[in-house]
């Protein structure tokens, strides 16, 4: 249901509201929880878009995110996917973002960076896209 880290634990909310923590990962944290956010992503995206065509995949990217109601997303490194009907964000320390195409306001370009505003004024802004 939800993973968390801190303390160079990695916690795991379980369906069953269980929890499993894991620790002692040493040097391969940071590797294990981006490859474990990383496979929980891509089965959530299959599941989200079933059968929906890719686009264009392998935009690297710093986003921050954040909602009308002052929810925020750790700034974070991301790849960013563009579907048929959505844009996908893909961070490598937090769940997937899927923004459908109909609920963009507003894409604007501003200092190198892109931002984007939905009709709910949640604010994307994706920076270092490189060219």
């Amino acid at each position: 249901v939800q993973i968390s880290e801190g303390d160079y634990q990695i916690i795991i909310l379980l369906n069953s509201k269980e929890t499993l923590t894991l620790s002692g990962l040493g040097y391969n944290f940071e590797n294990f929880l981006f490859n474990l956010f990383k496979s929980r992503n891509e089965l959530l995206l299959q599941y989200m878009l079933m059968d929906e065509a890719l686009i264009k995949a392998g935009f690297e990217a710093q986003f921050t995110y954040s909602t009308s109601m002052g929810e925020k997303m750790n700034p974070d490194t991301c790849e960013a996917r563009l579907y048929e009907t959505a844009l996908v964000i893909l961070p490598r320390k937090n769940s997937l973002l899927r923004i459908p195409y109909s609920y963009i306001a507003e894409v604007r370009k501003n200092d190198y960076k892109l931002d984007i505003t939905t009709e709910f004024q949640d604010r994307l802004e994706l920076s270092l896209l490189g060219e």
